[in-house]
């Protein structure tokens, strides 16, 4: 089915297919021109590394340090990206994005892993809006947000403070822009809603169009009614014929007379005539009647 073919259904049926056409321009009007904008406001984290383990001239100086642990299991990993990773999924699961989400952040912030090559590694944040001042204050709590997290899961591992991973704050969240990704996502989707809806109405609208009609043969077989054969049929009955419709030659051959051999004529003819009759060679019978008052065995001898 190609494009025209499409559109000649969707204008047979143009009815059904105007208001869902109609809705759907509203609601893309309403998504470009009347809903409010969306704000987007950044903010990212850098992590730092703990001092190492105090030396022996450090401790002489600070006899308190020999008393404090120095052992930080996430510094034993070696690569502090796995950190990073760890406080992204304590901030983006289910118990703390409610959190935020009563404090009033829009569910739709996000929190990753800078694609930037290096070490330390960054956490980019980003804060959702309808205003810039409510996508301001959604960055700056998710990111105050990141920072307790990061210190909640070294604080269970018993990690004293003096060697804990710190975050220092890169970019704050001062300014914020319009985001058109958030508009374009909702007109598409509501173009995509629109589309659906309007095929379902045409789809629906072609089947009850299909039971109403009455049902046809293909055209390729078409149904023959009972009759006569059309060699038996008259030849004024081709008269009717439509001009430009096929004809069948055999309705328009004259009837010929049955062909017969000399055999099956004879064999139709009665025992009596067959006998009667002689053969032209045969002049010698008896029986012949005689010719100008000579017998025939006379006449024959004569020749002779």
């Amino acid at each position: 089915m190609d494009l025209l073919s499409i559109i000649g259904i969707v204008w047979r049926h143009k009815l059904l297919a105007i208001p869902v056409v109609l809705l759907t321009l509203a609601g893309a009007f309403y998504v470009i021109a009347i809903k409010a904008p969306v704000y987007q406001a950044s903010s990212s984290l850098l992590l730092l590394s703990p001092p190492g383990p105090p030396s022996a001239a450090q401790i002489a100086a600070n006899r308190k340090l020999a008393k404090i642990d120095p052992n930080n299991p996430y510094v034993n990993f070696g690569d502090l990206p796995v950190v990073a990773d760890a406080v992204i999924e304590s901030v983006t699961s289910n118990t703390v994005e409610q959190t935020l989400v009563d404090e009033g952040v829009n569910p739709e912030y996000q929190v990753v892993l800078s694609t930037d090559f290096g070490n330390p590694p960054i956490i980019q944040i980003t804060g959702i809006g309808s205003t810039a001042a409510a996508a301001m204050r959604a960055a700056s709590l998710v990111t105050s947000t990141s920072v307790n997290d990061l210190y909640q899961i070294q604080k269970a591992q018993g990690v004293n403070q003096i060697y804990m991973i710190t975050a220092t704050e890169l970019v704050k969240p001062t300014t914020a822009q319009t985001s058109a990704s958030g508009k374009l996502r909702t007109l598409i989707a509501v173009l995509g809603i629109g589309a659906l809806l309007l095929f379902t109405v045409i789809s629906l609208a072609e089947a009850v169009k299909r039971r109403r009609s009455p049902g046809r043969l293909p055209v390729s077989t078409p149904a023959l009614a009972a009759g006569p054969a059309p060699a038996d049929l008259p030849r004024e009955a081709s008269k009717s014929r439509e001009p430009g419709e096929s004809r069948d030659p055999r309705e328009w051959r004259e009837p010929r007379a049955p062909r017969y051999s000399r055999e099956s004529r004879e064999s139709r003819e009665p025992r009596e005539v067959r006998q009667s009759e002689r053969p032209r060679d045969d002049r010698r019978g008896a029986d012949l009647p005689p010719r100008n008052g000579v017998g025939a065995e006379e006449h024959y001898s004569e020749r002779l």
